[in-house]
């Protein structure tokens, strides 16, 4: 079995759902989810990308990696454009999350500075 097809069974029967369920949800043929999780067909990109971001894990995980998340290394706000941030219930816009980062890294560097 493919890692992609265990995963798969793995993450679909940890939400409690039957591959029809699952291919209802997203919108895919019922044969399309039984084909991926007994290894007769690898899924497509497209298909592989839609079903990390359904069951909320990265597409590595998916393939076979060790970790169902990673960590996402903040440089600017264009590495967060496929999260949605909030505080207190308000999108933070792209803006405020580069202000946000600008204010870490100088704190970081004050720190750092005066441990020097």
């Amino acid at each position: 079995m493919s890692n992609i097809a265990s995963r798969l069974i793995q993450l679909r029967e940890e939400k409690g759902l039957s591959p029809e369920e699952l291919a209802n949800e997203l919108h895919f043929a019922k044969t399309i989810i039984w084909s991926y999780e007994l290894g007769k067909k690898q899924p497509i990109p497209s298909h592989v990308s839609k079903i990390a971001e359904y069951f909320d894990v990265d597409v590595d995980y998916l393939l076979g990696e060790e970790t169902k998340s990673s960590g996402v290394n903040l440089q600017h706000a264009k590495d967060l454009e496929s999260y949605n941030l909030y505080v207190d219930d308000i999108k933070l816009t792209d803006e405020e999350i580069e202000e946000a980062i600008a204010y870490i890294k100088a704190r970081r560097l004050m720190k750092n500075n005066m441990a020097i």
